[in-house]
């Protein structure tokens, strides 16, 4: 399944790229100190994949996944309670923050001040930021650092300006 998350929004981003996209741009420190469930990406990606370096406030890993193979990057799993946090290695850098999944509504992610989780109302929130709006009617707000427009978070919305998907990725 995440298999065909992952070929799924690799479409959309392409599709994306392909007739302009929307993209709110943030400095390193905001886009550092984007948070889920009071934690930042920054400590997050400091872990380096290790679980047992993860901020205790994210709860107890309820499943860790470990891949190493000849033909793939090593890649790491973790999946907690509402989300899910992947890591892979490159041959510059071990422990790559490469995907985060929310998967319930409860989890609350926090970008430039503004809180955003599945199921939340977000229409008085999109006058702050810039739309992606895809031709096929999708639309999401898309957060990537300045300094780095391959790592992208994205917040999916339906028509009626209600969150249906949280994700953050890097495009490889």
């Amino acid at each position: 399944m995440k298999n065909i998350i992952s070929i799924i929004l690799s479409l959309l981003f392409t599709t994306v790229n392909c007739f302009g996209q929307t993209v709110n741009q943030l400095s390193d420190q905001e886009f550092e100190n984007i948070t889920i469930n009071s934690v930042t990406i920054g400590e997050i990606m400091q872990t380096e994949g290790d679980a047992s370096k993860m901020p205790q406030t994210l709860g107890k890993p309820q499943d860790i996944q470990k891949q190493r193979s000849n033909k793939a990057p090593a890649s790491t799993h973790i999946d907690y309670e509402g989300f899910s946090i992947g890591f892979s290695e490159t041959l510059n850098a071990k422990g790559n923050l490469s995907r985060i999944e929310v998967s319930k509504s409860d989890v609350i992610l926090n970008i430039a001040r503004e809180e955003f989780f599945l199921g939340k109302d977000i229409s008085t929130v999109l006058k702050k930021f810039k739309i992606n709006n895809q031709p096929n009617g999708e639309n999401s707000l898309l957060f990537s650092p300045k300094y780095d427009s391959t790592i992208v978070f994205v917040v999916a919305f339906d028509d009626e300006n209600i969150v249906t998907e949280i994700v953050y990725f890097v495009l490889t």
